[in-house]
């Protein structure tokens, strides 16, 4: 029964640090195969994430506050209680504030980009024009791929975010709905911005690698020279 008691506790905080798992996972693969979509990926989590969740609880904030006393019933779901696992940093809570915005929260944000960027990955490659000379066998099985792809992540952000708000109980059903209406526009445009960067490099699933002619993944010629015997 203790084996399982420490199995569950390990999988539940494996579960409430899943946004810097993934975090960590886009700067160590990005870095360690130089692939540009991931460390851009990378950069949205670190940036813009923050950035537009910090907005985006200031400003519902301030919209509440100013109609709470005709419209709403105080800011109670729009926040939740401040405590470890309402963090993404256990450990790291700061008790002399009560509560935390959750409008969307810093999880569900970093969690909804990762899945939006893969999606608007997924859904990119799928749509990519291929070239004429592309093997059609490699076109089908590519776009194969990326519709298995984009229904996984679909799958599997549900699964996520319902998971937390079940299980974990720490976000409202108005900061999920807020955040399913704005994170997927900043992951869509921040995936754009990869593809801007380096269009093949985008790809962070290498699912693009299929409609490649195969003289493009050939090794370039070499040219032995004789430099005569010494």
């Amino acid at each position: 029964m203790s084996f399982f008691k420490t199995l569950r506790q390990y999988i539940t905080q494996t579960f409430l640090s899943l946004p810097l798992l993934l975090i960590g996972w886009a700067l160590f693969l990005g870095s360690l195969q130089g692939n540009i979509g991931l460390l851009v990926l990378f950069l949205g989590h670190f940036l813009a994430v923050p950035l537009a969740t910090f907005l985006l609880n200031t400003v519902l904030e301030f919209v509440v506050t100013k109609l709470s006393s005709n419209v709403f019933y105080g800011l109670s779901f729009i926040q939740a209680p401040n405590a470890d696992v309402c963090n993404l940093i256990p450990g790291k809570t700061n008790y002399g504030i009560p509560f935390l915005g959750v409008a969307p929260s810093i999880w569900v944000a970093q969690v909804l980009f990762f899945f939006s960027f893969l999606l608007s990955n997924a859904y990119g490659v799928y749509t990519m024009e291929s070239p004429a000379n592309a093997d059609q066998e490699k076109v089908d099985r590519r776009k194969t791929q990326a519709l298995i792809s984009m229904i996984l992540t679909a799958v599997f952000a549900v699964v996520f975010i319902l998971g937390r708000k079940i299980l974990v109980g720490c976000e409202t059903w108005t900061g999920i709905l807020v955040a399913l209406s704005t994170i997927p526009f900043l992951g869509y445009g921040w995936y754009r911005l990869a593809r801007e960067c380096s269009a093949r490099d985008s790809d962070i699933f290498g699912i693009v690698q299929k409609i490649l002619p195969e003289e493009a993944s050939q090794p370039p010629p070499m040219t032995c020279v004789y430099t005569g015997s010494k």
